[in-house]
């Protein structure tokens, strides 16, 4: 039950052409939503288990591992597809999306070079540790 998410879970060649498609320019918005749910909380039944995952905590570190250093998107890329594209589709553009006098100027720094293994503990967030083994970069 530790995978029932919406949208489902995809096959690597799944996201690889997701990838692939955002290299051509076909998808111009990457986000997150983040509805993390231990096991308990989803029940032990299909069709009735709540469906989430959290993903929020990971969009910035997998577009920099899968992006920037496997796929050499350039980091002005990453932010549009994450900030600026998503703002400006939600109508929340120049409030939000990009840095200016007046504008919310929220900042996310990230070190590129860094290397962890995604934990729950790590990412302080309700969920089951076998939900979220595996590594970013």
């Amino acid at each position: 039950m530790l995978g029932k998410v919406g949208p489902p879970l995809r096959t690597r060649e799944d996201v690889e052409f997701l990838w692939q498609a955002i290299e051509r320019g076909e998808i111009g918005t990457i986000a997150s939503d983040h509805v993390c749910l231990t096991k308990s909380l989803k029940g032990d039944k299909l069709w009735s288990a709540l469906p989430g995952f959290g993903g929020s905590s990971l969009l910035y570190p997998i577009m920099i591992s899968e992006g920037y250093h496997r796929r050499q998107l350039s980091l002005v890329r990453i932010a549009e597809l994450v900030a600026l594209n998503p703002s400006e589709y939600h109508g929340l553009f120049p409030k939000k999306g990009t840095i200016a006098i007046g504008t919310d100027a929220d900042l996310t720094i990230v070190d590129i070079e860094k290397e962890a293994t995604v934990m729950p503990e790590v990412l302080n967030r309700e969920s089951d540790r076998q939900a979220w083994m595996g590594a970013v970069r």
